[in-house]
């Protein structure tokens, strides 16, 4: 036992093995991503807010989804638990590579923003892409199931970026305001509750 412990105490960096299984996950529909990011460059400026831009940030859902649950789905807990430094470690890389996900998937969105000159409205994009992979890692560990967060996430994608509903525009395309500081807080909120529910699975 002790072998195996002193085996999983040193894997692979967190870091590289979450951007490995991110590149994984992207690689799975990459005509997605390439089909909606010239869309969104050809497109007229109205499509692209009203149509594309939720388009965008609703097609990476399933990736999201994995966030936190993984483990639990393969019946892997038990063995990735022993190691002491796992929420140390793994939560974190595992938030950037669901941001690095956002990033790349929703990048059609956000280069409008710069050729436009808004830099408010990539500001808000920037929270945005920080605050999803923070949700879906929270219902993730804390549920053990994606499904949560698939019907969690859909709701305010639907009734914020569809809808318009401000509070719920964790995007920022309805305008900036307050609430890209508001989705700043929850993130952080989110990726501590994160983190305190790991920790207590590994003691």
């Amino acid at each position: 036992m002790s072998a195996t412990v002193t085996t999983l105490d040193k894997p692979r960096p967190a870091e590289r093995s979450q951007l490995k299984e991110t590149w994984r996950n992207l690689r799975r529909s990459p005509s997605g991503v390439i089909g909606l990011t010239i869309a969104c460059l050809a497109s007229p400026p109205e499509a692209v807010e009203r149509v594309l831009i939720p388009a965008v940030w609703l097609w990476p859902i399933l990736i999201w989804a994995e966030m936190g649950s993984r483990k639990s789905r393969h019946n892997t807990e038990q063995m990735v638990f022993v190691s002491p430094h796992l929420a140390k470690r793994q939560l974190p890389a595992m938030w950037l590579a669901g941001v690095l996900v956002a990033a790349i998937a929703t990048s059609g969105a956000a280069l409008p923003y710069v050729t436009t000159g808004k830099p408010e409205l990539l500001l808000a994009w920037i929270v945005g892409c920080c605050f999803v992979p923070a949700l879906a890692m929270a219902l993730g560990v804390w549920s053990k199931v994606g499904r949560l967060f698939e019907i969690t996430y859909a709701m305010w994608w639907y009734f914020g970026l569809l809808s318009r509903v401000a509070i719920f525009d964790f995007a920022g395309i309805g305008g900036m305001g307050i609430f890209p500081v508001v989705y700043l807080a929850i993130t952080a909120g989110l990726l501590l509750l994160a983190i305190a529910r790991r920790q207590r699975q590994i003691a």
